[in-house]
This record gives structure tokens, C-alpha cells and sequence, in this order.
């Protein structure tokens, strides 16, 4: 399975550019599952977010059992967008035998070596078994021992045990690593694998140098923004497959054409429970209830300048569908912002704050 594709909205995110993520993340999961196109039906949707929670957010996802999305630093391809994961294994006390027919059987070129309790002990390649059949083949050459001699030490090789010829100093990497400082440890080490290893010491990965020639980038949805200051720390290294957003469109670049909603509304989960609507995905009522939050906070119970027509048709369909008045649900959310009076003044107003550049 390929590395999931992010979805994402802009730095110090507030109610709509979370809530966006979400709705729009579980739509096009329910899309891609649907999908006749074997790629399209692979990947994964994982929403995301690159700050705190607001307390509005925090209180409509714990009210309708929605986790909460993980809170990322940056964008920049990691370890485990490269890692082949699951790696074959073999016990420490199998022979040279089976691990030279795992190989293979697998066409690769290590074997993750286990302990007892299959947590990670250390890798066996292809070329530490070749290097053993090179050592007898040495002595032949010296004078050492006879043909026979050295046909008997083979043969009696395959019996020996994994662990006899197990390499312990392998690089261990973390799988949300920067990919960047894994190749520069990888380069550097004797080896040409490394293993990724979980918090319980099981082998979830291996790295090798063939995996990190080509650079990978990672793939990002963009919600409720479309300007590089605005957007995840290594945007201009990722790739850029869709933007949604109802701001002014701004300076982020793209290589290949791609989907660009952008519609002059109050609320990006305007725009994408339209998409529910346009695409005919039936919406669970918690996901109503996210989307309808961020609607009414955004256009502050549809009595800001920027609400329209459009976005009161989303709210009454949301409301229904979340079985609550729209009117009393609004006031609800913006009661668990709490007191202005009790807020701290950088609070107040670094909250959803954006960097705009005008000229020099």
C-alpha cells in the first residue's frame, strides 16, 4: 500500500481548516473504496492538522467520537514513505538452509532475524551467506584443504544456525524520520539495509540504499488555504494533488494539473459538503455535526458579510442530517470558546492568524 495522502489545513488552524480536513479526508476515503481504478482504491486519505486544537474543534469531535487528527511539523517525505514494510523474518535458530530459500522464495536480499518472542535480533543478506561460501572457497585456493574438505565444510554449512552469522550493528531508523538525515545514515553505514523498528522492538520495515535513490514527495490535499506562508513546513518539497478552499488564490504551484475547488463561500466545509451532495456519499451524522460546526463558526452563525445563500442551504442540509437546529448547535459551538476576558492576549489574537505577502 502507498503512504497515505495527507490532508491538510493552514498553520495555527481554526474550526473550519480541521473540520475541512476531516469531512473532506472521510469522503474521499468513501470515494477511493468505491473506485473501479485499482489505484484509486488504494489510497488512503489521512487527515491532519499543524497546530492545537480549538476548544470548539475539540468539543465537537469528542461529542460525536471522531479522534482527532495527529498534529504535524512538516511535510518532508520521511522514512516510512520509503520503508518496505512487513519484512520477511526467520527465526534466529533456523538454519542457513531455510534462510537461503526464504530469499529466494521472497527475492530479496535480508531476512529480519528474531528473537524467541519475535521482537528483532538482527538481519541476515544474501551477501553475508555468499561471503561464507567465499571464506571455504579461500582455503581452497591457499593450499588450505582439499576439494573434498571444503565440499564437506559447505555442505555442512547449510546446517548452521541463522544466528551464527546474524549482523547486530544494523542502523535502527523511525519510521516518521526525516528521509533526508536517514540517507545520509544509511550512506554512512557498513551495511547497505537498515531496519525500522516499532516501540515494542518489532521489525515494522527495512530501508535499503535502492530504496532512497529516488526522492519521493509527499502527497497533500490543501484545505482552506492556498499560500506557501500559510501552508505546512516543507510544502515546496511535497506534491501538491487538490486544493479546496473559499480564500483568494494565492501562490501555490503545482507540476501537474490537478482538482482546484475554490468557490467564493463562507466556510470550506461549505464547499466540501457539497461534494458530498455532488458525488450522492451518504454523510454519518457526526461528520453533519463537524462540518456544520466549522460552517457556522466561519460565518459566525451566518450573520458575517462573507456568509451566502450557498452556505445557508449547506447548513440547513447539515442540520438535518445531525438532527439540530442550526441556530441553537451555532450558539452551542461558540460557547465552548469560553470567555475572550479569560484568554490570553497572544491567544486572542495569534488564533487562526495568516502570513500575507504584498510586494517586497
Amino acid at each position: 500500500m502507498s503512504a497515505p495522502i495527507i490532508v491538510v489545513g493552514h498553520k495555527n488552524p481554526d474550526n473550519d481548516a480541521i473540520s475541512a480536513a476531516v469531512g473532506y479526508a472521510y469522503l474521499k476515503n468513501e470515494l477511493a473504496r468505491r473506485s473501479q481504478d485499482p489505484e484509486e482504491a488504494s489510497r488512503v486519505y489521512r487527515p491532519v492538522r499543524l497546530g492545537p486544537l480549538p476548544p470548539e474543534t475539540a468539543w465537537i469531535l469528542e461529542r460525536n467520537g471522531i479522534p482527532a487528527p495527529d498534529i504535524i511539523a512538516n511535510v518532508y517525505a520521511r522514512v516510512s514513505d520509503v520503508m518496505t514494510p512487513d519484512p520477511i523474518s526467520i527465526a534466529h535458530d533456523a538454519t542457513l538452509l531455510a534462510a537461503g530459500r526464504l530469499l529466494r522464495q521472497h527475492n530479496v536480499r535480508a531476512l529480519v532475524v528474531t528473537n524467541d518472542d519475535g521482537t528483532y535480533r538482527g538481519l541476515i543478506t544474501t551477501r553475508m551467506i555468499a561471503e561464507r561460501y567465499i571464506a571455504a572457497t579461500d582455503v581452497l585456493e591457499e593450499g588450505g584443504a582439499n576439494e573434498m574438505a571444503v565440499a564437506g565444510d559447505l555442505i555442512a554449512s547449510l546446517g548452521q544456525k541463522v544466528s551464527d552469522i546474524t549482523e547486530t550493528d544494523v542502523l535502527e531508523l523511525d519510521k516518521d524520520g526525516l528521509l533526508k538525515e536517514a540517507v545520509e545514515d544509511l550512506m554512512a553505514s557498513a551495511l547497505r539495509e537498515a531496519v525500522v523498528l516499532d516501540d515494542d522492538g518489532f521489525a515494522i520495515g527495512i530501508v535499503t540504499r535502492s530504496d532512497v535513490a529516488v526522492h519521493p514527495r509527499r502527497k497533500v490535499v490543501l484545505v482552506d488555504h492556498n499560500e506557501t506562508r500559510q501552508a505546512a513546513n516543507g510544502i515546496e518539497e511535497a506534491e501538491v494533488v487538490e486544493i479546496v478552499d473559499h480564500h483568494r488564490i494565492a501562490d501555490v504551484m503545482t507540476a501537474n494539473p490537478i482538482k482546484f475547488l475554490n468557490l467564493p463561500v463562507g466556510s470550506t466545509a461549505t464547499i466540501v459538503a457539497m461534494e458530498f451532495r455532488r458525488h450522492c456519499v451518504e454523510m454519518p451524522p457526526a461528520i453533519a455535526s463537524v462540518l456544520l460546526s466549522a460552517v457556522m463558526t466561519d460565518t459566525v452563525i451566518l450573520k458575517s458579510p462573507t456568509a451566502t445563500y450557498v452556505d445557508r442551504e449547506q447548513v440547513e442540509y447539515l442540520a438535518k442530517i445531525a438532527g439540530v437546529d442550526p441556530i441553537e448547535f451555532g450558539l452551542s459551538v461558540f460557547k465552548c470558546r469560553g470567555g475572550e476576558d479569560d484568554m490570553p492576549v497572544s491567544k486572542l489574537v495569534g488564533a487562526d492568524s495568516k502570513e500575507f505577502q504584498i510586494g517586497d
